[in-house]
C-alpha cells in the first residue's frame, strides 16, 4: 500500500481561503439563533412594562402628564385585553413627534384579541424561581401565558427610576435563570415628562451580548384606540442595540420601539427595525378589561388568569363577594388581602385546598373604600387579583 501527496487544487485553495467567510456565515447564524431567544425575553419583559406598570391615577384630557414611581403599579395587576395583528401600516404615528399630537390607533384594522390577566405584577421575591440571584429586585412580573412555563422578570422600581434586573423560569418543575443584565437596565427614568432622555448600556448574560439603550420621551398628547377612547399620554421613543463576539467576528443589530405610555389603563406600542420602519406584527394595544373598542373578531384568545386561574364573583365589589380559585392537586394554600403598598390587611385562609376549583367568600364589612389585592400562595408559586371596594 502506498500513499501520495499533491498540491492543492483550485477547489482546495478556494475551501481553504473561504474558511473566514463559512465562519461569519457560522457565526451570523448562530447569533441570530442566540439574539432570537434574547428578543424573545427582552420583548417579553418590554411588554410587561407597557401593559402591566399600568399607572393609577388620571389628569384632565389634553394636559401634559408627568410619570413618577409613585403613580407606577406597586404591587398586584390590572387585568386588560390586548390588542395586535394591525392590518394597516402605523408609519405615520411613529413619524408625530413634538407637543400636544394626536396619535390615532382606531383604524389600524386589529384583529388578535387576548383577555384576562396571564401576567401580574408581585412583591418580590413572591416564589419566584431562582428568586436569590436577583436580592436587589422589589418586584416579580409573572407570566402564566405559555402552558407549562412560568416566565419571571425581575424589576426594580425606586424614585429615581425602573430598572430590568433579569428573569428566570420554571418549566414543568425545572427552574433556571435566563437573563441577567449588569448593571441593571434602566428602562425608565423618574420622574419622566416630554423631552426625558436617558441611556443604560448593560451585558446580558449568559449571551454575554452588549445592550445599549437610549430612551427620548420625544412627544406628548393624546392616544386613541378603537371605541372612541382617548387618553393623555407620553410617547417614548427607546432605540436598543445588541452587539455580540463569537469566535472573533463581531455582530450587532439595532431596533426601535414606540411606547405610548398613559395616566390610566391604556398603552400602546410599535416596533420598528433600524431604519425606524415599522415591522409587521409589530404594533398593540391594550385597555383595561371589558373596555369597548369595537373589535369583535378574535383570532386568538388567552383566558389564561393566572397560575390559579383567580377570578371573582363581582368587581368592585360593596358587599360580600366570592373569591374562585383552581388547584392542579391538594396542597396547603395561604390567601392574603393587601393592600397597595403590598401590607398585609387580612389572613383569609391558611390550609388544605382540594383539586379542582375552590371557592372563599371575602367580607369587606370592616375595609375603607379603596384598591386592595388578593394573594394566593401554594406550589412554590404566588398569583394575586385587584379587588376594588367601593360603596
Amino acid at each position: 500500500m502506498s500513499c501520495s501527496t499533491r498540491s492543492p487544487s483550485l477547489r482546495d485553495g478556494d475551501f481553504f481561503l473561504s474558511r473566514p467567510l463559512i465562519l461569519r456565515v457560522h457565526f451570523a447564524r448562530r447569533f441570530r439563533m442566540l439574539e432570537a431567544d434574547f428578543s424573545t425575553t427582552d420583548r417579553k419583559a418590554m411588554k410587561s412594562f407597557i401593559t402591566l406598570f399600568l399607572l393609577l391615577i388620571s389628569v384632565p384630557a389634553f394636559a401634559q402628564i408627568t410619570l413618577t414611581s409613585d403613580q407606577f403599579l406597586q404591587t398586584g395587576g390590572a387585568a386588560s385585553d390586548s390588542y395586535s395583528g394591525s392590518t394597516k401600516s402605523p408609519q405615520s404615528l411613529i413619524n408625530m413627534t413634538g407637543a400636544n399630537q394626536s396619535w390615532d390607533f382606531s383604524g389600524l384594522g386589529f384583529t388578535t384579541k387576548s383577555t384576562g390577566k396571564a401576567a401580574h405584577i408581585a412583591v418580590y421575591p413572591a416564589g419566584a424561581a431562582n428568586e436569590g440571584d436577583f436580592p436587589t429586585a422589589t418586584h416579580v412580573s409573572i407570566d402564566t401565558a405559555q402552558p407549562g412555563m412560568i416566565h419571571f422578570t425581575f424589576i426594580k422600581i425606586n424614585s429615581s427610576g425602573l430598572y430590568l434586573l433579569g428573569a428566570s423560569q420554571d418549566s414543568l418543575g425545572t427552574k433556571r435563570v435566563v437573563q441577567t443584565y449588569t448593571p441593571a437596565y434602566e428602562v425608565y427614568p423618574f420622574p419622566m415628562t416630554y423631552q426625558s432622555a436617558w441611556s443604560s448600556t448593560s451585558t446580558v448574560s449568559p449571551l454575554g451580548a452588549v445592550q445599549e439603550v437610549t430612551g427620548l420621551v420625544d412627544g406628548w398628547g393624546t392616544l386613541l384606540i378603537p371605541g372612541s377612547n382617548t387618553y393623555p399620554c407620553l410617547r417614548v421613543k427607546i432605540k436598543q442595540k445588541i452587539s455580540l463576539t463569537y469566535m472573533g467576528f463581531g455582530y450587532s443589530i439595532t431596533n426601535y420601539t414606540f411606547n405610548f405610555l398613559t395616566a390610566g389603563l391604556a398603552s400602546a406600542s410599535i416596533a420598528a427595525d433600524s431604519t425606524q420602519k415599522a415591522t409587521a406584527n409589530g404594533t398593540s394595544f391594550a385597555v383595561p378589561v371589558g373596555t369597548h373598542t369595537g373589535i369583535q373578531q378574535s383570532v386568538a384568545s388567552n383566558n389564561s388568569i393566572d397560575a390559579f386561574g383567580m377570578r371573582l364573583g363581582s368587581n368592585p365589589v360593596s358587599a360580600t363577594t366570592t373569591l374562585f380559585f383552581t388547584m392542579p392537586s391538594a396542597a396547603s394554600v395561604r390567601v392574603t388581602l393587601m393592600d397597595v403598598l403590598g401590607r398585609e390587611s387580612r389572613l383569609l385562609l391558611n390550609g388544605v385546598a382540594h383539586t379542582g376549583e375552590n371557592t372563599l367568600t371575602v367580607d369587606p364589612a370592616t375595609l375603607a373604600n379603596g384598591t386592595y389585592f388578593l394573594r394566593v400562595e401554594s406550589l412554590g408559586y404566588t398569583a394575586t387579583q385587584k379587588l376594588i371596594i367601593a360603596r
